[in-house]
């Protein structure tokens, strides 16, 4: 199962490569974008609040990302097997903040750290590890 993502102005921008899940509540943080490279070699990962995602309203398996490309452009990425530390109380607000998204434990936990954060293990192709 493979989702697309295009921006509002309905351009491909890539797919979502995968999600974070915070175990301690079931909420998903956010998702990991694929950017880049050529085949999946040389892609990077960016991690995009999943509030700034929204289904499409016509075409399954695809979400309108409302992010500027500019902003895309300038966001630190990562390498899809080096990760950052998801559990970081500070990057996880400097990246909501990038975002301009409001912290979704704000909104079950009140101001604070998540609990635990997982990959999905759902990675772009569908299947399960």
């Amino acid at each position: 199962m493979d989702f697309e993502v295009v921006n509002i102005g309905g351009e491909n921008l890539s797919h979502i490569d995968d999600v974070m899940i915070d175990l301690s509540n079931g909420r998903v943080p956010y998702a990991g974008l694929s950017l880049g490279g050529f085949g999946g070699l040389g892609d990077k990962l960016f991690a995009i609040p999943w509030s700034k995602f929204e289904p499409h309203p016509q075409k399954d398996k695809m979400f309108i990302l409302d992010v500027p490309k500019e902003m895309l452009d300038k966001a630190r990425g990562f390498d899809k097997n080096n990760w950052p530390d998801v559990s970081d109380p500070q990057w996880r607000q400097e990246m909501y903040g990038y975002y301009g998204a409001k912290p979704y434990w704000d909104y079950i936990l009140g101001p604070g750290a998540p609990g635990d954060l997982v990959s999905s293990g759902v990675p772009a192709s569908g299947k399960e590890y």
